[in-house]
């Protein structure tokens, strides 16, 4: 007795949902885009994904894609995400200069940037600065968001994220030897 073996509708979609997914699983893991590197200028030290870019007595700048990330002395930045044309970094102590476009992060605090802005993280003091030098600068947190142009900021990092204008001078400021290396015309 012959018996047929019909290919069922079910079987059909059963065979196309296993051939899709490991086609999206082989395609997520080979055709990934690809990470940028934060690479310090002074040293030529690489800086991947995940890793942070640290100083303690110098000052360093790295280079990410099309923008500098100038940091003072003891700071701390985390590269969170080196997609091209989407640079998040966390700011998890100290003072850096970014130049170029990119996102800042302290806590939940998010800073966007097209152009140059100073950003300053007390972490002691659960406070950031953020002050906008050239271009644009966006503090976003809960569900507000403040456009600083020219006006700096600053602001708790924690709810009910106080915030207040404050005047920036780099000429002024206590670590004006940072922004005269940074190159601010102060």
């Amino acid at each position: 007795m012959n018996t047929c073996k019909f290919i069922t509708l079910e079987r059909i979609l059963i065979i196309l949902i296993v051939i899709i997914a490991g086609g999206l699983l082989i395609h997520n893991r080979t055709a990934t885009e690809s990470q940028l590197s934060a690479i310090n200028r002074q040293t030529g030290d690489i800086i991947k994904r995940g890793e942070i870019m640290t100083t303690s007595d110098d000052y360093a700048v790295f280079n990410i894609d099309n923008s500098t990330v100038y940091l003072s002395k003891n700071t701390q930045v985390k590269l969170v995400d080196g997609r091209q044309g989407n640079i998040d970094l966390q700011l998890i102590q100290g003072r850096i200069v970014l130049d170029g476009n990119a996102n800042i992060s302290v806590r939940e605090v998010n800073i966007s940037t097209k152009g140059q802005v100073s950003v300053v993280h007390y972490s002691w003091l659960d406070e950031i600065e953020a002050a906008p030098i050239i271009g644009l600068a966006t503090v976003q947190y809960s569900d507000q968001s403040r456009f600083l142009d020219p006006q700096a900021i600053r602001m708790s990092t924690l709810d009910p994220y106080a915030t207040e204008f404050i005047d920036f001078n780099p000429s002024q400021s206590s670590e004006k030897d940072f922004y005269d290396w940074v190159g601010l015309d102060t």
